[in-house]
């Protein structure tokens, strides 16, 4: 309270308010740094902003760093598991990322073999769905669930999906009542709300009590509804407290 009123003084004094106002344009003039194609990532870190030691899952990571949803929260301390389906993209995570989990597979809503169709070694295209003029080649395909048993996952916070046509089949094979991601990012290439509110993904998660919380470009970011009603805390930058 003393340190307002002394504030408050000083800035009525003509030279201390010329300084003060020129010191707030340099100060707050620096870039902010994201990650994502559309910056989601900013939204990510905000919303996780005081979760120190989090666990993050990225499906169809494609890379440590370009693009990354999970980059940020990498250097920030969290840890957690990549899946890709690109050998060379896992690659590179075991070397920029040793200290998480990474995964050569395919995710979708069984457990067993597929086909998978790549664009080129490293690519963010490489998908399960058939796409003509792809290379066709065989991996091995897990649930979600069956990979959080593997490596006995007991918590995920966030949840990324980019699984290029295969994000529907994805949420399938998780059980919400076993591991439940507060944040959900997922790839739907639709840019209206009207078929937003009509497709497959926003539907189901909706009956499993996620709310859609924004979207960014092609990525739609859902939210367990237990921290609808606390929203406005967890942005706010003025407070500090941890709510997970």
């Amino acid at each position: 309270m003393l340190k307002k009123i002394i504030k408050e003084y000083l800035l009525r004094n003509k030279l201390f308010y010329f300084f003060y106002k020129y010191k707030k344009i340099y100060k707050n003039r620096g870039k902010g740094i994201y990650f994502g194609d559309y910056a989601e990532d900013v939204i990510v870190n905000r919303f996780f902003k005081n979760l120190k030691k989090g666990f993050y899952c990225d499906i169809g990571c494609f890379h440590p760093s370009k693009g990354s949803l999970t980059y940020l929260l990498y250097k920030r301390g969290w840890r957690g598991i990549n899946i890709d389906l690109s050998k060379t993209s896992i690659d590179l995570f075991n070397i920029a990322r040793r200290n998480d989990i990474n995964l050569n597979a395919g995710i979708s809503n069984y457990n067993g073999f597929s086909n998978y169709y790549e664009c080129a070694p490293h690519s963010p295209y490489n998908s399960l769905s058939s796409s003509k003029g792809f290379k066709k080649k065989k991996i091995e395909v897990y649930t979600l669930d069956a990979v959080i048993n593997k490596f006995d996952i007991k918590n995920i916070d966030f949840l990324n999906i980019d699984a290029e046509n295969n994000d529907y089949k994805v949420l399938l094979g998780i059980n919400f009542e076993n591991i439940r991601p507060k944040m959900i990012c997922i790839e739907d290439n639709k840019f209206s709300f009207i078929l937003i509110y009509k497709s497959k993904i926003y539907n189901y998660l909706k009956k499993e009590n996620y709310f859609l919380f924004s979207v960014c470009g092609v990525s739609q970011i859902y939210i367990d509804n237990k921290y609808k009603n606390q929203l406005s805390k967890i942005l706010d930058t003025r407070h500090s407290t941890n709510y997970f």
